[in-house]
């Protein structure tokens, strides 16, 4: 009697185990797993784009891989794009990032931006490239492939090497999506640093108007360096305008999160819509500055550069000191007029020639209420 009941007890225990089995099959399609993961976004040939958004069916969001080159064994340099596309009609708005592969505060901005907007709430489109440059965000280094720097690449015609064809296909591209307004996100170069700071073309009233509602700390008046995307953009008509945004290779979320917040003031401007959260609030108006320059040195040193960014100087204030290596003090470098400090170098030995701060002319009276 002992052993059937033993028997029965363990014939309930698998009857039972069975039943649990069959109802995870059952239910196990709507719980998170691999089942349920994400697909991968498509690969869209450049020459295609225009087949591929005709095509398209927005659910709010969608995300795809553009395609700009192909290499020798047929992989391609690939281009992540998402697409946010309202309920209403409204401005095409284009944010980017990472034309310089080591400048990836940028990217970090755009995923903030994109993780707060609401789409549901959302007029017009946004597109959203975070990664310009694959190549050298994978490698964090400032140019392409070729160690040609891509943001001097534009609309250069006599340029048929595969940076040029690079990023004449990708000009291209912001044709075919039908882009009105575009905001590039930067850093400052290797060793140095910037404040945050909006460069635009302020004779076009509207980037003007937008330079100012972003809330920087300056903005420099400047139509942007030959070939340029952002003068490639406005040579098409299109509002745009460059975001500097502290130093490269290390992301700073705070000034990520102040971007984010400088964004949302755009979709507000634009009456786009989208909700999202404002971070950051400026108590005083940004420092216009009509031009600037870097001040370089004479002689190479080990240099000690005293102000920070975002402050001011005034003419004949000293800005660095330069010892040799034996820690001898050479000379003093002072300030060639009263200016505003728009980045520094941050490394300490710098060559003959070399950039040790960057300064901003603005108006004196501007620079004395300070």
């Amino acid at each position: 009697y002992g052993m059937k009941q033993f028997f029965k007890l363990i014939l309930m225990a698998l009857l039972f185990q069975s039943s649990v089995f069959i109802i995870f099959l059952l239910i196990r399609p709507s719980w998170p797993g691999p089942s349920s993961a994400r697909r991968e976004p498509p690969v869209v040939p450049h020459d295609l784009l225009s087949q591929h958004l005709e095509q398209l069916t927005f659910s709010n969001r969608s995300e795809f891989r553009l395609q700009i080159i192909e290499g020798p064994s047929g992989e391609g340099i690939e281009l992540p794009v998402i697409i946010l596309q309202g309920k209403r009609k409204g401005p095409s708005l284009a944010v980017t990032a990472g034309i310089h592969g080591d400048e990836v505060t940028g990217v970090a901005a755009i995923f903030h931006f994109l993780d707060n907007l609401q789409v549901d709430d959302l007029n017009g489109t946004i597109i959203a490239i975070p990664v310009l440059n694959p190549y050298g965000f994978n490698r964090v280094q400032r140019a392409g492939e070729n160690g040609k720097d891509l943001n001097r690449q534009f609309k250069a015609r006599s340029l048929r090497d595969q940076e040029g064809l690079y990023t004449e296909r990708l000009f291209n591209a912001f044709s075919v999506l039908k882009v009105t307004h575009h905001i590039d996100l930067h850093t400052a170069t290797t060793f140095h640093d910037n404040c945050y700071y909006v460069r635009a073309d302020l004779s076009v009233p509207e980037i003007a108007k937008m330079s100012q509602i972003m809330m920087p700390d300056i903005i420099l008046n400047h139509s942007g360096p030959l070939n340029s995307l952002r003068m490639a953009m406005a040579s098409d008509g299109i509002v745009a305008v460059t975001v500097e945004i502290g130093g490269p290779v290390k992301v700073d979320q705070q000034l990520a999160r102040r971007t984010m917040s400088s964004l949302g003031l755009i979709l507000e401007h634009l009456q786009m819509g989208g909700k999202v959260p404002i971070q950051f609030q400026s108590t005083t108006d940004p420092v216009v500055c009509s031009s600037s320059e870097w001040i370089r040195n004479i002689g190479g040193g080990l240099m000690e550069i005293f102000p920070q960014v975002n402050t001011f100087v005034s003419a004949g204030e000293p800005i660095a000191r330069r010892r040799d290596i034996f820690g001898n003090i050479l000379n003093i470098i002072g300030a060639p007029y009263d200016a505003v400090v728009i980045g520094t170098s941050v490394r300490l030995p710098i060559a003959d020639g070399g950039r040790i701060v960057h300064l901003g002319k603005a108006n004196t009276k501007e620079i004395t209420d300070r």
